[in-house]
């Protein structure tokens, strides 16, 4: 046993908000944050598009039992975008009976999608129940005064960089 990965305490953990705000690097960072700790743990990634082709893959294949395996049994199973499955009932049926082992047996499960789980049109609302059983995190741009201390931090870390606060404020400002 490699022990259990910590992401929180909350299972699972649902990132969603729109594109381009960093859910996927944020799961990057999550993964690797528990390799850090628990180099043995068997960390799984997949975007839902992969999930679901390696899904039929698997069933055209007969090798639906390997598929199966290899994600059940992972420590943290982390599934990007699953609004991709909406409308795609075997593939639905299959993470959900995935998402079920995978909590059932104490493990973790990090999803990400572009709305919230009340919102997940097209998603089976058995599906939505059970993305929203844990945390629920919804992902938003980040305001002036965030941006302008994260750019003050950076240039305290470069202390040959000096700019003026004028600057700092003007780029706080334009950045989205």
């Amino acid at each position: 046993a490699v022990g259990q990965p910590h992401v929180g305490g909350f299972n699972p953990l649902f990132l969603h908000g729109p594109t381009g705000l960093g859910k996927t690097h944020l799961m990057h960072a999550i993964g690797q944050s528990v390799l850090a700790r628990l180099p043995r743990a068997k960390i799984v990634y997949l975007s839902a598009e992969k999930f679901m082709v390696e899904f039929l893959a698997a069933l055209r294949a007969r090798e639906t039992i390997a598929f199966k395996q290899h994600l059940r049994s992972c420590d943290l199973l982390m599934i990007d975008d699953v609004q991709f499955i909406a409308g795609k009932e075997s593939t639905q049926e299959e993470f959900f009976h995935t998402m079920n082992e995978i909590i059932g047996a104490g493990r973790f499960l990090v999803i990400s999608a572009d709305r919230s789980p009340q919102n997940l049109e097209g998603i089976e609302s058995r599906i939505c129940s059970r993305l929203a059983w844990g945390l629920v995190a919804d992902i938003n741009p980040a305001d002036y005064e965030l941006r302008y201390n994260i750019l003050r931090a950076k240039l305290a870390a470069q202390p040959a960089a000096r700019v003026p606060d004028e600057v700092v404020d003007y780029l706080a400002r334009k950045m989205v």
